[in-house]
């Protein structure tokens, strides 16, 4: 067996690189495959660059670099393949999951956000770029590219919204808006301006835009817009308001009444004040830019629709009045006078309601409990 010297294989590196091959990779596939050739089938008394030059032909037809584009297009044809394979495993997971979370969502079963959330997540962030990767590789002009990728943005940006919209986050109406522009601005002009140019896609052109812009104009019609969304915020905020006002005026006449009387209990105590701070985290989060006092009733405070986002504040605090919530209920012999936590907030393990909701139930627990301390001081 013919054994190379380091001399030889500089050799044949060399001429590999000298030949067009300029992956490092297959320069050392190629010095491995040539190397083990010549040491097995060399003989000692063969010339060793003669042997080499017959062993190198055999690789190519035309140039040894021939090898590396073909590398490269069999590589490329791989990674396109899979990336089929994951665009369409990926579509196909997010049309069943979102109609999965349809089907939850109009029977009211639990558990449906996280279905449409989920589908609507995975078209969004694996199908619709895979499918955006594949189709703006087959357009050759920038016009084309264009309008794939004016089509993908707005695709996504009106995914999102709609996952903005379900889950109750704000900026939905925002998202879609971007959308609609983009898609109003961008795609539909350079779209038209390619398929109207061909007298045979004219119709089927002008049909496709209609479309569009039905959808769009659907979609938008059932988002809050401002002459909607504000009226909403203030009717939820003067109901809150009215709520306070009549709870502070039950204690401030509690109080009047029975200036010497002490809360029942400690827990009692507690569970009041947790009512409080529990509120004022919640109204500190609907007005970040507004300073919030409750005691005052001010007209600046603002109550939204929309579901709590749920921080480590709101979450220890709900922890906190859950708990003395149940103690409360276990210190009360009777049940009539425990409050009735099934259907409220405090059912749950964390605050999935809206604002609105939850600080209107805070406000009935404190009715519930100045209720039982009134009939306390009244049997003494």
């Amino acid at each position: 067996m013919y054994k190379l010297s380091e001399h030889q294989i500089d050799f044949i590196l060399r001429d590999i690189r000298r030949r067009g091959v300029q992956s490092e990779s297959l320069q050392q596939s190629l010095l491995d495959h040539v190397s083990c050739i010549i040491e097995q089938e060399l003989d000692k008394n063969e010339n060793f660059e003669e042997f080499y030059y017959l062993t190198i032909s055999d690789f190519y037809n035309g140039q040894l670099h021939e090898i590396e584009r073909e590398t490269k297009l069999l590589l490329t044809y791989k990674n396109l393949n899979l990336m089929k394979k994951v665009m369409l495993v990926s579509g196909i997971f997010s049309a069943i999951a979102i109609l999965i979370g349809i089907h939850f969502k109009l029977m009211l079963y639990p558990r449906a956000d996280i279905f449409l959330s989920t589908g609507i997540l995975t078209g969004s962030l694996v199908f619709m770029p895979l499918l955006f990767i594949l189709k703006v590789g087959t357009e050759k002009d920038l016009t084309g590219k264009l309008i794939i990728a004016s089509a993908s943005f707005s695709g996504l940006l009106l995914s999102i919204s709609v996952l903005f919209k379900i889950m109750h986050w704000p900026y939905a109406p925002n998202i879609l808006f971007i959308s609609a522009v983009i898609m109003g601005l961008v795609f539909l002009p350079l779209f038209a301006k390619r398929e109207f140019k061909k007298p045979e896609s004219r119709t089927n052109a002008l049909s496709f835009s209609v479309l569009i812009l039905f959808f769009y104009g659907l979609l938008i019609s059932v988002m809050s817009t401002p002459g909607t969304y504000y009226p909403n915020k203030t009717l939820y905020t003067h109901d809150y308001l009215r709520n306070e006002k009549i709870l502070n005026r039950e204690l401030t006449f509690f109080n009047l009444k029975h200036s010497n009387a002490k809360p029942s209990s400690l827990t009692t105590q507690k569970l009041m004040k947790s009512c409080e701070d529990f509120k004022l985290v919640i109204l500190q989060q609907e007005n970040a830019n507004r300073v919030v006092d409750i005691k005052a009733g001010s007209e600046e405070i603002l109550v939204e629709d929309h579901k709590i986002y749920v921080t480590p504040a709101i979450m220890n605090n709900f922890k906190l009045m859950k708990e003395l919530i149940q103690e409360y209920n276990i210190s009360l012999p009777n049940p009539d006078k425990r409050f009735p936590t099934k259907g409220s907030f405090l059912d749950t393990e964390y605050p999935n309601a809206r604002a609105s909701l939850v600080l209107s139930e805070i406000v009935q627990v404190q009715m519930f409990i100045l209720q039982n301390e009134r009939e306390f001081v009244a049997a003494k």
